[in-house]
């Protein structure tokens, strides 16, 4: 190599070069669609949600690929790479080259997006969210290299701080709501995230040159000062009764207060204060109360991807040989998952209607809230209006516990490359739907409504009939009291699903059985089945 930068930019692309091309890929596809096809308007109608959600996802990918972190389980260590301190090279370029490089791809592909996809089809998108990408991605490594010895405080940290971007972003357009003008917010903002690009550039270099001499590894005067706390407060005086417990304690501290620590966070942080400048505005109220019910489902879709692995803070999701001879069967293994998991969801949800009782009543304005809710109790009688909201709040509550175990047959297996070909998938999947139902809404008609009918209760009983086979297959090798237990919560979980649609349903035979199909669908079943069987292969291949 003729310099050390082009070493490092060199190290970079050959971590990240699958990525790379899989994001110049998808341009490549978009653009010719958007060049080739001359019907423009029926592009953009059919096709514009599709290309918008692939463009988040590039930008996503152009994020993982500057990640530039290396995981170190003896040292409790996630961060800067240790290798890299040892070159004869000054920190700042350390820094400076993935940071460069980063805002570079991000902005090169923001406008390929803009001029390659968008611009044929004629469509204009502004240039505005390109200044916060590029701030994002700077600020995103320098969090990512100065929390390496904090892993749950750097995760609540990164969920805040991408809360924050996205409604900086949104602020210009959003500019009438806090009674400003858009021309004033767009210029303070233009300020502000070049100096926040800086302000981060110089974070990081200081986080990275102490590291480099042997500090900054989460042992300084704030984890002392937190543990000095946590000694303080009352602890465990006797030892564990079973393996089962030892496991649950060790999966609730590693992974489980995840979920509660970053939806509290998030509210506290967040809705509160956007919740009080926003207090006198009757459709801010709606947003906010829509964001917050939505919240836990969303952070554990996300978290839920890595804690569905033998260790969440690990890249590697095999065993470790030392976890892989602890004397617990396989199957106590994955239900003590669940257990956590659902603990987990329980508090966080707990906290959200915290969060709602205190703000609800004391300072936002609910005048549409309840005109809504007058509408509803004119629909239903109190007593039926009060059993469908506890109905949702479990429908919730379902989803997020969803979120957080479906993959564990895919995390516990050991095997990486089905981990990251499911992910894939469920991602192909996820963007065939969006096509599909973009397009069927585009073509709707109604004389053709028997055969949409027709269809879709079709595709759900095969949905349903498939998941009942699969799971008589996973569940085959499995205890029958444990199977007994988990169809008894299967079965409480789905009837209040199928209650809820009897209840809120309208009196439309075909619409009513389509969202019976639906409601034995939420709840998993067959795939939890699996995990079992995966872990014990895991362990195996040790």
């Amino acid at each position: 190599m003729r310099s050390p930068g082009v070493a490092l930019a060199w190290e970079i692309w050959r971590q990240g070069r699958r990525w790379a091309w899989c994001v110049a890929g998808i341009i490549a596809v978009c653009s010719l669609v958007a060049v080739v096809i001359p019907d423009k308007q029926s592009v953009l109608e059919n096709l514009e949600g599709l290309f918008v959600f692939l463009m988040i996802w590039t930008m996503i990918l152009v994020f993982g690929v500057f990640h530039y972190a290396e995981f170190n389980p003896r040292k409790n260590w996630h961060g800067f790479p240790y290798r890299n301190f040892v070159l004869p090279v000054p920190t700042w370029m350390l820094v400076a080259v993935p940071m460069f490089l980063g805002l570079i791809s991000v902005e090169l592909v923001y406008v390929a997006w803009a001029k390659l996809v968008f611009s044929p089809l004629g469509r204009s998108i502004g240039f505005w969210p390109a200044a916060a990408l590029g701030s994002g991605i700077i600020c995103y490594q320098a969090l990512v290299w100065s929390l390496a010895g904090f892993r749950i405080a750097r995760m609540v940290v990164l969920v805040l701080a991408g809360i924050i971007f996205l409604q900086l972003t949104l602020m210009p357009f959003a500019a009438e709501l806090f009674n400003m003008e858009q021309a004033r917010v767009v210029t303070a903002l233009t300020v502000a995230f070049p100096g926040l690009a800086i302000v981060a550039f110089l974070g990081g270099w200081f986080s990275v040159e102490k590291q480099r001499r042997g500090g900054g590894r989460g042992r300084g005067w704030l984890k002392a000062r937190i543990g000095q706390f946590i000694d303080a407060m009352p602890r465990r005086r006797k030892g564990f009764g079973s393996s089962a417990e030892a496991q649950f304690w060790f999966e609730w501290r590693r992974a489980g207060l995840l979920l509660p620590i970053c939806v509290g966070a998030v509210l506290l942080m967040i809705f509160g204060p956007v919740s009080w400048f926003t207090r006198s505005d009757a459709d801010a109220t709606l947003w906010t109360l829509g964001w917050a019910l939505g919240l836990p489902i969303l952070l554990a879709v996300n978290i839920g991807k890595g804690f569905v692995k033998p260790d969440f803070w690990s890249g590697d999701i095999a065993l470790a040989p030392f976890v892989a001879v602890r004397p617990l069967a396989s199957g106590e293994w994955v239900v003590t998952k669940m257990k956590v998991a659902a603990l987990g969801v329980v508090i966080a949800w707990l906290l959200v209607l915290a969060f709602l009782s205190l703000w609800l009543p004391l300072w936002a304005n609910c005048t549409q809230l309840k005109e809504l809710w007058d509408t509803f109790i004119v629909l239903h009688n109190p007593l039926s209006a009060g059993v469908i909201l506890i109905l949702l709040v479990m429908l919730a509550m379902v989803l997020t516990w969803r979120g957080m175990v479906g993959g564990l047959w895919l995390g516990l297996s050991g095997n990486k490359k089905l981990y990251v070909g499911a992910a894939g998938t469920h991602a192909v999947v996820l963007i065939v739907v969006i096509l599909g139902i973009t397009f069927w809404l585009k073509h709707f008609q109604w004389r053709e409504l028997e055969r949409y009918v027709s269809w879709l209760g079709w595709g759900l009983t095969i949905a349903v009939m498939c998941k009942l086979w699969l799971a008589v297959f996973s569940w085959n090798k499995i205890s029958a009291g444990r199977v007994g237990r988990y169809a008894l919560i299967w079965a409480v979980g789905t009837g209040g699903l199928v209650a809820l649609v009897m209840l809120v349903c309208p009196n439309v035979f075909w619409l009513k059985h389509l969202l019976i199909l639906a409601a034995l669908l939420p709840v998993p079943l067959a795939r939890l089945g699996l995990a079992p069987l995966a872990l014990a292969k895991n362990r195996h291949r040790q």
